[in-house]
C-alpha cells in the first residue's frame, strides 16, 4: 500500500510568496526520532537503503551534529552537516542532487553541541525500485 507524503517548499518576502507542494507516494517508510546525547561519538542507526530505491527524504536535528554514512569515518560514504533547524531534503519530484551519493548500509551521528540533539528522520523508498 503507498504511503502519501508531502514536501513543501515556501518563499514568503514582505506579503509575497511562492509556495509549493511536492506531493509523493512512495510504497515504504522509514520513520525515526532519536535522541542523541551531548558527547557522543559516531551512535550508529540500523538505517540501509539504495540510491535507486529512493522516493524522498526529510532530516532535521534541533543540536547541530554530523551524520556519517557506512563507516565511522565517512569512508566509502558519506559525511553530512546538520545545521540545527535546518532540513535537508530531497525527492524524485524535485530537479535537486541527492546529499547522499552512495547506497547506504548504517548511519552514524555525532553530537558534540553541548545538549542532546533530537533528529528527525523521515525516508520514503521504492521497495521493488
Amino acid at each position: 500500500m503507498p504511503f502519501t507524503h508531502n514536501i513543501r517548499q515556501v518563499w514568503a518576502s514582505a506579503g509575497d510568496s511562492v509556495d509549493r507542494a511536492l506531493n509523493l507516494t512512495p510504497d515504504a517508510e522509514d520513520k525515526r526520532s532519536l535522541s542523541v546525547a551531548t558527547g557522543v561519538t559516531d551512535q550508529q542507526v540500523l538505517i540501509a537503503f539504495t540510491l535507486a530505491s529512493l522516493v524522498d527524504y526529510y532530516i532535521v536535528s534541533d543540536k547541530n551534529v554530523t551524520l556519517e554514512t557506512n563507516s565511522i569515518t565517512g569512508a566509502g560514504g558519506d559525511v553530512i552537516s546538520l545545521v540545527a533547524g535546518q532540513p535537508i531534503t530531497w525527492s524524485s519530484a524535485a530537479n535537486q542532487a541527492k546529499h547522499f551519493t552512495v547506497d547506504v548500509t548504517t548511519i552514524y551521528l555525532t553530537n558534540a553541541s553541548g545538549a542532546t540533539a533530537t533528529i528527525e528522520i523521515r525516508i520514503g523508498k521504492d521497495s521493488t525500485p
